[in-house]
């Protein structure tokens, strides 16, 4: 038994407080307990309308008869379970605790009796907790204010942030303490704790404004309600009540993405419970290992459970530096973890909750996964699975972890993880570094008190600010970038626009001299005018006609008499214009001489009358059958590359620097040039469409196809499917209330 405490308020004011909040608690709970029983035999009904196959209509039908034979014993066991946990609240706080938050009451039945119980039970916990958390958060800050005024009241004890009599969690656990023996199946009585949710839970918000007024009257200030970090015990202090966090979702259609990441923990839950002794043996699940040996009798506290992880993390600091070996850490440590909690257990003639050998169970995987998960690179693997021990005990402390998708814990290794699968950087491990922020945020977490939900806030808030900085970093570098590749497009736009004029002029036989002028030097000029004055104006209009009298200059002496006098006359104010391009363009001084006094040998020869050799135009040359049948083989590879998209991510291996992950940034349909970028927005490399699909062809590059989708979702999916496979049938949809 518990010892007793002494609280910070007298005897006699606890047993007034009690009788203040019980008279509150049933003048708001009188209009509300009777409507909320009259609304369950119209959902039953309305569900048995709707469902999908008999054997759930029946469920529910039948569930609606039951409820108008027992609705009135629900109804008061419910009211005086409320009442029973106010009264229990200030005259006897430690059984409270044990009898409504932690529910680990004892328990001697024998374990076959206990598996039958519990074989729908993990899901039930489940959806308490999930009500529990979004009515939670659809109260604040009322909610925070009533815990902040009821810490005062327990102290020096902690109060549970969801801990308070009239919190939605405490309520939860009370309708269901009143519904241990309603006999209809699992899916019925998820049907309680929707309405409740919906019908009952909003309702709060006008009851805590009155028993915070209540409090206040008897002189009591709100306290900060955090984990007590045990290594340095925090002071309990007054000081002004934290405006709540609103949660948001980082992503696009992230209320989606949060009700599949549900679908897939329960369905991993329900698979879980199909497999063999051979599979869970196969699959290291730790929590299933320990529970099969375990003997009968009472649960084991969450307390004892991370206090026992803690030491094992103590015990065992992980100090892998590479990929093989922290696969054999990870190996040896589960190991260790079922040694010392069969052990545990034994001892102490205690078994594991079922919600805490399935959390147990998951997290491990997951950290299985993260070691084998091909997206984040080896030396991130290296640092991330570190933090399995911490997390293990934030999950078996704050049950919510599997719940609730913005947990202060999932939150953070999705950031890590982010930020991780986006690195490619292998030679920077600097501190200011991708590598060197998330090494340094395992290694805070490791330092610090695992249980503590507002470590993880802390850490979590300064690698996003971190995550944010570089990101305004990347836009400004990957901006610029494409403003270059932009003007490299403009570019080849140009020389392109110029080549169409100049093969016109080219394809006429002239002096090797002339040839080399125009397709040399003037081209340049031509795409620098081009460039920077367009093709209406009127410097493009007189390069061009440069270029054509170059062209016709070699041949313009042939006949006699006037003709000829005004070729001579033109040929110094051809050199002249010559010369004014060359210097434009800032042409070799030296060669700009060596090019006119060939040219003026040229036209000396013409106009003495003297034959002029000239040389054909290059012809182009056609693919050879080889490079045809190549480019055939290639087109699956070019039809993947064209469908990619600017904020696609690919990874590929570079010549000499290994592998290279990078985002593509923009791509030009004209030069058909691809730009990739790193996560900090410089420049990687330009890819052709043909260069690039010739990577994909070779498996030297692939698609990094899931890059953001977060770690938590991704890591569960894959657990879906792993499960699936071992227990050989398809994954069912199971996302009760």
């Amino acid at each position: 038994m518990a010892k007793p405490y002494k609280s910070v308020l007298t005897r006699h004011q606890l047993q007034q407080l009690a009788g203040l909040f019980l008279r509150r608690l049933e003048a708001w709970l009188e209009p509300r307990l009777g409507t909320y029983f009259e609304q369950l035999p119209e959902r039953f009904l309305s569900l048995a309308d709707e469902a999908g196959n008999d054997a759930l209509r029946q469920e529910y039908q039948h569930a609606a008869r039951e409820l108008q034979r027992r609705g009135e014993e629900l109804e008061r066991t419910f009211h005086n379970n409320l009442l029973k946990a106010t009264e229990a609240f200030f005259l006897h706080y430690e059984a409270y605790l044990e009898e409504f938050i932690h529910g680990f009451t004892a328990n001697s039945a024998r374990r076959e009796s206990l598996e039958l119980v519990n074989n729908e039970k993990l899901e039930e916990d489940l959806v308490v907790l999930r009500i529990a958390y979004r009515a939670t958060s659809a109260l604040q800050p009322g909610h925070k204010e009533m815990v902040a005024y009821m810490a005062a009241v327990v102290q020096p004890k902690e109060l549970p942030p969801n801990g308070t009599p009239v919190s939605p969690q405490v309520m939860a656990n009370c309708l269901r303490m009143a519904l241990t023996d309603w006999a209809s199946g699992a899916a019925s009585r998820f049907v309680f704790y929707q309405v409740l949710a919906e019908r009952l839970l909003p309702d709060l918000a006008h009851l805590y404004p009155v028993l915070v007024e209540a409090l206040k009257k008897m002189g009591l200030e709100p306290v900060e309600v955090k984990v007590k970090v045990k290594r340095a015990p925090m002071r309990q202090r007054s000081l002004p009540l934290p405006q709540p966090e609103r949660p948001r979702s980082p992503h696009p259609g992230g209320e989606r993405r949060v009700d599949g990441e549900e679908a897939a923990l329960f369905s991993v839950i329900h698979l879980m419970r199909q497999l063999g002794k051979e599979d869970r043996e196969l699959l290291g699940m730790v929590g299933s290992l320990v529970a099969a040996d375990a003997p009968a009798g009472s649960a084991m506290k969450p307390e004892s459970l991370v206090e026992l992880l803690h030491e094992l993390q103590e015990s065992n600091p992980p100090e892998a530096e590479e990929l093989e070996q922290a696969r054999v850490f990870q190996t040896r440590w589960k190991q260790a973890l079922v040694t010392r909690l069969r052990e545990a257990t034994e001892s102490r003639r205690q078994r594991l909750h079922l919600l805490d050998q399935q959390i147990l169970d998951i997290v491990t995987m997951l950290f299985d996964f993260v070691l084998d998960d091909t997206l984040i690179p080896d030396s991130m693997k290296v640092l991330l699975v570190r933090l399995q021990a911490p997390v293990l005990q934030i999950a078996i402390h704050d049950k919510s972890f599997l719940t609730d998708s913005h947990h202060p814990a999932r939150r953070l290794v999705n950031n890590l993880s982010r930020a991780a699968v986006r690195w490619a950087e292998v030679d920077d491990a600097s501190p200011d570094s991708v590598y060197g922020m998330i090494r340094r945020s395992v290694e805070r977490i490791l330092r610090g008190d695992a249980r503590d939900l507002e470590l993880y806030r802390e850490v979590n808030r300064e690698f996003e600010s971190f995550l944010a900085q570089e990101e305004r970093g990347a836009r400004v570098a990957e901006e610029r970038v494409s403003q270059v590749a932009r003007g490299k497009e403009q570019l080849a736009v140009a020389r392109r626009r110029v080549a169409e004029v100049l093969d016109g002029l080219l394809a006429q036989p002239m002096p090797e001299v002339v040839r080399q002028i125009l397709s040399d030097a003037w081209r340049d000029v031509l795409t620098l005018i081009l460039l920077r004055e367009g093709e209406e104006s009127d410097a493009w209009r007189h390069a061009l006609e440069v270029a054509r009298r170059l062209a016709d200059s070699a041949a313009g002496a042939a006949g006699a008499g006037r003709r000829r006098e005004r070729f001579v006359e033109e040929v110094p104010r051809l050199l002249g214009e010559l010369r004014r391009g060359f210097a434009s363009i800032s042409y070799d001084s030296k060669k700009a001489a060596q090019l006119l006094e060939r040219l003026q040998s040229c036209h000396k020869a013409a106009s003495q009358g003297a034959g002029v050799v000239s040389m054909a135009c290059g012809e182009s040359v056609a693919l050879s059958e080889a490079d045809a049948s190549d480019e055939g083989e290639l087109e699956p590879w070019l039809q993947q590359v064209g469908v990619l998209k600017e904020g696609d991510w690919i990874r590929w291996q570079a010549p000499g620097a290994g592998e290279r992950r990078g985002k593509l940034a923009w791509r030009s349909e004209i030069a058909d040039l691809l730009l990739f970028v790193d996560m900090r927005g410089r420049k990687l490399a330009e890819h052709s469409s043909r260069e690039l699909a010739m990577l994909f062809r070779s498996g030297q590059a692939s698609l990094l196809s899931h890059i953001d989708q977060p770690f938590m979702e991704r890591a569960l999916r894959y657990l879906q499917q792993l499960l699936s496979r071992r227990v050989g049938r398809g994954v069912p949809r199971i996302l009760p209330a």
